[in-house]
């Protein structure tokens, strides 16, 4: 465990990245795919809190995530038929 002054972390209840990525919270689901520098995936569920039917917001939010741990990504998301 480190200790930054009076806040402490406990190294083993940091979330790891595969963790980060499977929750994805928010308002409607949407079937994405990722293309970023070494990281892709394809036809993933996204939750977005974009709401409605803008799928380049939900674009945005999936490349704005997965650009912090990976950089220069490209998302293509859309509505699955089911929804």
């Amino acid at each position: 465990m480190k200790k930054l002054n009076k806040l402490q972390i406990n190294s083993g209840k940091i979330m790891k990245n595969e963790e980060l990525i499977t929750l994805r919270g928010g308002y409607g689901t949407w079937s994405c795919t990722v293309q970023c520098e070494g990281y892709s995936e394809s036809n993933f569920s996204l939750s977005s809190n974009c709401g409605g039917w803008d799928s380049w917001c939900v674009e945005g939010e999936c490349e704005s995530y997965f650009g912090m741990a990976f950089g220069g990504c490209d998302c293509s998301c859309s509505r699955p038929a089911w929804v």
